[in-house]
């Protein structure tokens, strides 16, 4: 690389990082439905915004089957000069057993720092009547 792209390209790096330090680090816990009906798959996510992570470690998800996770999706914006960042690490999960069920929070180290995300109650219920009907359904269909 020339130096006349390297020194701007450094520049935008500095800055960019510069930015984002001087807001502080926000590391939060989402979740896509609560309550959900046993069985359901769902949603949750964790944001870390204004900051740069590393060493994510997720909670453990009992009474919770993993589907999926994590994936990982980043953003960074510039718009008018303001910079932002986000890293969203997004798990599928499925109720595996009615009741209330805690999700600790995960942590995540951002600006030097070992950050904690909030904790989530998750509230599972019974399905109703039709969907253990399309559930029957849906499992006779996979076994013919």
């Amino acid at each position: 690389m020339t130096k006349k792209i390297a020194i701007p390209l450094l520049s935008l790096f500095f800055l960019i990082n510069f930015g984002l330090a001087a807001e502080e680090a926000k590391f939060v816990a989402s979740v896509s439905k609560n309550p959900v009906a046993q069985g359901e798959r769902f949603q949750i996510s964790f944001t870390l915004s204004n900051a740069q992570g590393s060493r994510f470690a997720p909670p453990k998800f009992s009474g919770f089957d993993v589907l999926f996770g994590p994936n990982v999706s980043t953003s960074v914006q510039i718009i008018n000069g303001s910079f932002s960042r986000q890293t969203t690490y997004t798990y599928v999960l499925q109720a595996a057993k009615v009741g209330k069920f805690q999700i600790n929070p995960a942590t995540i180290t951002a600006n030097g720092k070992r950050i904690k995300s909030n904790p989530l109650t998750i509230e599972v219920v019974e399905p109703s009547q039709a969907e253990k009907q399309r559930r029957a359904l849906a499992k006779k269909r996979e076994k013919s």
